[in-house]
């Protein structure tokens, strides 16, 4: 049996008589559904495409497959993030052009990190973003956002830094932000992780946790309203061995800083949840035991040399952890430990 072979594809230089064409592919109803956006009149398209065209900021090609033009594929700046998108005639719909033209698109971008916006209902494009290496990043105005993100740094060795006092700090700047735009939302606001240890070595990250009612919109838009971007692909923290709290115990969201921001990761848990006791008693016992603390950095220190690869450090790190939390379990109990008040 004969098989047909997939299209020659090249990505060109815009050229005027491309925009005549461009123009057809974006009024087509279904193409527009689709995308979730409408199609432009001629003047405001081409008076749109004049810009680009004379923008250095923005890197656009024509789409050619055997030869003809099929769409086309643009990357823009937007505030602090490099978007791409995409357009394609819908006869050229499913025979793979769309994610051979966008892996040849960001080969020749280079710079990373990349982001793309999809509707929520396109699954196709979700598609062609992962295979191009793209992961979803969270939700934004209705709109998933995908990014991609630099190999060479997510790989990077993991880099533990002494410990610096300015931490607590930063955290508590970051804090009162988040304290002032959530109000009653946030039951409470807590320094968690290494880096609210006295003394403890850890990554240059902020990690805080927010403590809530629920999980639920207005908290979700109280967030964005603040520029942080939720993780849609995070949603449930590592389950220790021997715990017996049902399933939705370990849910939580996460989120990340908004672009001007220092490096910060937001957990966002409800209230009385065993995942949102959890790092609180962690953080109360190694403050209360230096030498654990201690014996802990060390374990951080031989991890992060010997790791080829950095996004197995807490998968490796986790085992360790868990040793920590039971006998911060047994402390909890001889001491009748509760969670502090709030630390914002």
């Amino acid at each position: 049996m004969s098989t047909i072979p997939p299209p020659l594809l090249d990505l060109r230089e815009v050229q005027p008589a491309d925009l005549a064409l461009f123009f057809e592919h974006q009024r087509d109803p279904l193409a527009c559904q689709m995308a979730d956006f409408p199609a432009r009149e001629r003047e405001p398209f081409f008076a749109h495409w004049a810009s680009i065209l004379v923008n250095p900021q923005v890197t656009a090609r024509t789409i050619l497959a055997d030869g003809g033009v099929a769409g086309n594929i643009v990357c823009w700046r937007q505030g602090s993030r490099r978007l791409v998108g995409y357009w394609l005639e819908r006869q050229h719909w499913g025979r793979g052009i769309a994610t051979r033209a966008l892996a040849a698109f960001v080969a020749l971008l280079g710079a990373r990190p990349l982001f793309a916006y999809v509707a929520a209902h396109n699954l196709t494009s979700q598609r062609v973003l992962e295979k191009c290496g793209f992961a979803p990043l969270g939700e934004e105005g209705g709109e998933l956002v995908y990014i991609l993100a630099d190999t060479s740094a997510t790989r990077a060795r993991v880099e533990i830094a002494p410990y610096r006092p300015a931490w607590a700090a930063e955290f508590r700047q970051i804090a009162a932000v988040l304290r002032r735009g959530l109000g009653a939302l946030a039951l409470r606001i807590d320094h968690i992780g290494s880096t609210a240890v006295p003394g403890l070595p850890a990554k240059d990250i902020i990690d805080l946790q927010i403590s809530v009612a629920a999980l639920d919109k207005p908290l979700d838009a109280a967030l964005k309203a603040l520029g942080y971007l939720r993780r849609a692909d995070i949603s449930h923290d590592h389950q220790p061995p021997g715990a017996t709290a049902p399933p939705e115990h370990w849910q939580k969201w996460y989120f990340r800083e908004p672009p001007s921001q220092r490096r910060t990761h937001v957990h966002v848990r409800v209230l009385g949840r065993a995942n949102q006791r959890y790092p609180l008693l962690f953080r109360d016992y190694l403050r209360a035991h230096p030498a654990t603390a201690a014996a802990y950095a060390q374990l951080k220190r031989r991890l992060a040399d010997h790791l080829a690869d950095g996004e197995t450090y807490p998968e490796v790190k986790d085992p360790a952890v868990d040793l920590i939390y039971l006998a911060a379990e047994e402390w909890a109990a001889a001491t009748g430990w509760q969670p502090p008040p709030s630390d914002a």
